[in-house]
């Protein structure tokens, strides 16, 4: 079970990450902090999204 909801979250991770690559590259580095706030919020909606499904 734990293995299943690893690899669910690692496919949203890579996925996300694909969405950020659709930026220039100076946003990512310039803002590195904000992208990463900004990935464990989508991580947090995503997962209440989910619990409540």
């Amino acid at each position: 079970m734990q293995n299943i909801n690893q690899s669910k979250r690692w496919r949203n991770l890579q996925t996300v990450c694909k969405f950020y690559q659709l930026f220039p590259t100076h946003f990512c580095i310039g803002d590195a902090h904000k992208v990463f706030y900004l990935l464990i919020h989508m991580l947090m909606i995503f997962f209440v999204v989910l619990s409540k499904a």
